[in-house]
């Protein structure tokens, strides 16, 4: 009786393959998407996701608006895996880093990003680079090793550059080796991170110039025999250490595909590097699925090892397509060929369930206070609704100087502490630590004299330490300095109280010693009591009842 049962299976499938190899392709193969190019090689990405894996619910800097969460990425995903495999092409999910902060699901925990690690492991991502905010707080970067994450990817969680400061092991895997499931593609996976030195005291940032020069590195290009070369690399589209990469696996090997898949400052982008290497930047915040697909060199009609070839004569360019996909739940059922109604897959609806528990446990929906309009992160501090100026002008007023509205006290702010909106309406948990995910605790810096103050803040601005804001906030467009104060007046003998952020209290007191000639001895203010996070739910609850 089995068998019988068996027969007519057999049969359409057999049917199915005669049918797809008559076609000469995938023409005539049912419901696939017009938006996105199959080729033998493809690839999803994800960067700087800063967990924002629950879905945007209101429109920021993209025009529409960004409601898919992690589920929605795995239901995707799932459809397109089961379209390569009906295909006979190879798919590749992976993400570029910095899951870590930038909404409740990472602050909100004791522990930065203890929520988050486990629902980004949720989702079969083949290989992940370290991102700079995987590496700011000793027991975050701890975490990666202590809860599984790492193991969790089975050698495939890359930090090329990255190490343990105690065994200068690496805290991941240096590369690794990915095969496709259904032609059997090589491709050789690198994970880089940016020149970083903002690094806490566990890891160790090696320079990228340093560690392509090493000879694990050109071992793993010269015996891997790979078809293509991927480089997950945590920095810009263009940064010049993407050429400094590009340049070192050019003198091994000049023809192989070589696909850059970056990020950190928060665009989409593409970029033809030479005549067979790109580089893919995919956006932020969970906004964006970047999409990258490319054949592999044909000789004869067969399949050929560019690793073993590498003298082969190829002038013409490779060509490369790539979209970006909006992460809303209607373009990626679109992108995957499926009714929007049909498109959640049962993997997918568990991870959303997963996520939305953890939000809730969080309180991360709990209604701190209603804002009577929309606060931007960009707008001119003199803009009624300038974020910074509301910050500035009534929040550290109000809820951090003390006595309430002192006129000695001030603070002075890098820009880079506040990554979001507030919008008009109410205002959640969630909200708060979107706009302020860092929950640095207030210092004092010392008693400095006036005069002093606005020579420090003016040395500040132009001789722009800029690397500190763009560790955090990379791409600000907008006409604010770089670092930013409370109100200051009277004549320039008058001493204030100057605050600072434990993020920014090194450069502020070097700044106001240099102004001043002086020595400052800093201070915790109100350490446990209230930081840049809370600071924002005790304003709203005193300031903007509902």
């Amino acid at each position: 009786g089995i068998k019988m049962k068996m027969a007519p299976i057999l049969w359409s499938t057999l049917v199915f393959v005669v049918l797809l190899q008559s076609a000469g392709g995938h023409d005539n193969l049912p419901k696939l998407s017009k938006s996105v190019v199959w080729d033998d090689i493809n690839i999803m990405a994800v960067t700087d996701v800063h967990s924002w894996i629950s879905g945007h619910k209101h429109v920021f800097d993209e025009d529409k608006l960004m409601d898919a969460d992690y589920g929605d990425l795995r239901s995707f995903h799932d459809h397109q895996t089961d379209k390569a495999v009906q295909l006979g092409k190879d798919l590749f999910l992976f993400n570029v880093g910095d899951m870590c902060d930038g909404t409740g699901l990472s602050d909100a925990t004791e522990v930065h990003c203890s929520a988050t690690m486990p629902l980004v492991g949720e989702i079969p991502f083949d290989a992940m680079v370290v991102g700079n905010h995987e590496l700011y707080l000793n027991e975050t970067t701890n975490l990666l090793s202590s809860s599984g994450f790492v193991k969790g990817f089975d050698g495939r969680y890359l930090t090329s550059n990255v190490q343990w400061a105690e065994d200068r092991k690496p805290i991941g895997n240096q590369y690794t080796i990915l095969t496709g499931k259904n032609l059997g593609t090589k491709l050789l996976v690198f994970g880089f991170l940016y020149d970083f030195s903002g690094n806490d005291k566990i890891s160790i940032v090696n320079s990228v110039e340093a560690t392509v020069e090493q000879v694990w590195f050109r071992e793993a290009i010269e015996s891997s025999q790979a078809d293509a070369i991927v480089v997950l690399a945590h920095m810009d589209l263009r940064d010049k250490l993407v050429t400094v990469i590009l340049n070192r696996i050019r003198k091994i090997n000049p023809t192989i595909p070589v696909c850059f898949l970056t990020g950190h400052t928060h665009y989409r982008g593409f970029a033809h590097l030479d005549s067979s290497a790109i580089s893919l930047e995919s956006g932020h915040y969970f906004d964006t699925v970047g999409w990258l697909s490319f054949s592999l060199a044909k000789t004869n009609g067969n399949k050929t090892n560019s690793g073993i070839g590498k003298n082969s004569t190829q002038s013409n360019m490779l060509t490369f397509h790539h979209k970006f996909i909006d992460a809303n739940k209607e373009s990626l059922a679109e992108a995957s060929g499926v009714p929007e109604d049909q498109f959640p897959t049962s993997a997918g609806k568990l991870l959303t369930t997963e996520i939305e528990h953890t939000r809730h446990a969080l309180g991360l929906d709990t209604v701190q206070g209603c804002s009577p309009e929309t606060f931007e992160l960009s707008a001119d501090f003199e803009k009624p609704t300038s974020l910074w100026g509301l910050y500035m002008g009534s929040v550290v007023p109000s809820e951090l100087f003390q006595p309430q509205y002192s006129q000695t006290m001030c603070i002075i702010s890098s820009i880079g502490g506040f990554r979001y909106n507030f919008f008009k309406g109410k205002v959640t948990k969630d909200d708060c630590y979107k706009v302020s995910p860092f929950r640095d605790n207030y210092n004092i810096v010392g008693s400095v004299p006036l005069r002093s103050i606005r020579k420090g803040i003016s040395d500040l601005n132009t001789n722009n330490v800029l690397t500190h804001r763009t560790n955090r906030w990379p791409t600000v467009s907008s006409n604010l300095p770089d670092w930013v104060h409370s109100e200051l007046d009277g004549n320039d003998d008058k001493i204030y109280t100057v605050l600072a952020t434990d993020y920014d209290l090194e450069y502020v007191t070097a700044a106001m010693q240099k102004a001043s000639g002086e020595k400052y001895e800093n201070k915790p203010f109100r350490h446990g009591e209230l930081n840049s996070s809370t600071i924002w739910e005790s304003y709203m609850q005193s300031t903007w009842p509902c």
